[in-house]
């Protein structure tokens, strides 16, 4: 078996986050100073960017929940399913799910990352995972996108490895299981680490993946960290994948596999509603993104296909609580010569807090993973001025709905 050329890192420490205390469905109300921001982004670029597409929306599923998530064939979770086709709907391309074996019903064209069992590294465990890895690709083949060993090996030595387990006794056992994987060539690395030209002529053409990014809050300003930090990951670093971490009992999940999975948290969450903004944004696949704003409370991202604007997305993340007595503000912006149509859709709630009551263009999803209500756009022209109320996100599509 080949092992696909992919380096793939997991750490089961959140990622920053910044908890928004802010958000905005209340009634349209201006700062108290008139300052209008012009929305300018190049027209065209000719930039040999990377680009990404729907797959970037993938999903890494702690594999003791993997069951809850997707059942199996004679039992498949149809709100996973549904939830996933909706992605699919939007943007053209099936999301990637980093999990295990064939238990689940997907939809077609899933393809797999499989955590092979790493935690016997005697003769036996070893023979055990190579059985084991035969076994997925017999059942999987196209559909095996990779294969990944362990997980989170810094926390190995309480299960499985020694006391004095540390990166010396790592590289070592690692590379025995690669070797069994027709990588027997990786094993030179150690000596040639050194040496800077072999190092850059390895990584060329190699992925960088990140296998378990993940937030740590169910409210909905979660959703506008989700927007902001996806769409800097796409522009500003070298990342060519992520995986975004999910499991039953936690609240940062997109979803929850059940109702009641997680307490005090909603069974579709905010991040989710992100997500199909994401969807929206990257529909026709292969865009490159570009940030234009990046500032303490407000950031904003041009997205282009085939070197033209394709679309903008602004998030305010300025404060709003729905509790609060005084009017939700607003920034304004003023929409640059562009002469094709412009669309405008709203990622929006009661308040940055908020666990319930979130909407994406107006619609929302219900427990069987349904999009229901009547899709809210708003069509604008050049010279109008818009207004993104704290704590919410607008994606402005051009020359389409």
């Amino acid at each position: 078996m080949a092992f696909a050329s992919v380096f793939a890192f997991t750490c089961a420490v959140p990622l920053c986050f910044v908890q928004y205390s802010a958000l905005a469905n209340c009634a349209l109300a201006y700062r108290n100073d008139s300052n209008i921001r012009e929305l300018n982004a190049q027209q065209s670029i000719n930039s040999s960017a990377r680009s990404i597409d729907g797959s970037w929306l993938s999903i890494s599923v702690e594999f003791c929940y993997m069951f809850n998530y997707f059942g199996n064939k004679s039992h498949p979770n149809k709100l996973s399913y549904q939830i996933l086709q909706n992605l699919y709907k939007l943007s053209g391309q099936y999301s990637i799910i980093r999990a295990g074996g064939a238990t689940a019903s997907p939809p077609n064209g899933t393809k797999y990352t499989y955590d092979l069992n790493y935690q016997d590294n005697s003769s036996l465990g070893i023979n055990n995972t190579v059985a084991e890895g035969q076994r997925v690709w017999n059942a999987l083949r196209d559909s095996l996108y990779a294969f990944e060993l362990g997980n989170e090996v810094e926390g190995w030595n309480k299960d499985g490895r020694s006391a004095d387990w540390s990166p010396e006794l790592y590289v070592p056992d690692y590379l025995k299981y690669t070797d069994l994987f027709d990588m027997s060539s990786i094993a030179t690395l150690a000596y040639n680490l050194m040496n800077y030209t072999n190092v850059v002529n390895r990584v060329r053409n190699k992925l960088y993946i990140l296998l378990e990014p993940n937030g740590i809050s169910s409210v909905f300003g979660s959703a506008l960290w989700y927007l902001d930090y996806n769409l800097y990951i796409a522009s500003s670093t070298e990342v060519a994948k992520m995986y975004f971490h999910i499991g039953t009992p936690y609240r940062y999940s997109l979803w929850a596999p059940f109702p009641g999975a997680a307490n005090d948290s909603a069974l579709i969450r905010p991040t989710y509603y992100a997500a199909l903004m994401l969807a929206t944004a990257l529909k026709g696949g292969q865009k490159q993104v570009f940030p234009i704003i990046q500032e303490d409370h407000l950031v904003w991202y041009s997205l282009y296909s085939r070197g033209s604007l394709d679309s903008i997305v602004v998030v305010n993340m300025n404060m709003y609580n729905s509790t609060m007595t005084t009017p939700c503000p607003s920034l304004r912006f003023k929409i640059p010569n562009i002469k094709e149509r412009l669309s405008v859709r709203k990622l929006t709630a009661s308040g940055a807090e908020a666990k319930t009551g979130y909407t994406w263009a107006g619609t929302t999803v219900n427990d069987q993973g349904g999009i229901v209500g009547q899709e809210q756009i708003e069509y604008i022209e050049t010279g109008d001025v818009i207004n993104v109320q704290d704590s919410e996100a607008i994606l402005i599509s051009i020359g389409k709905d």
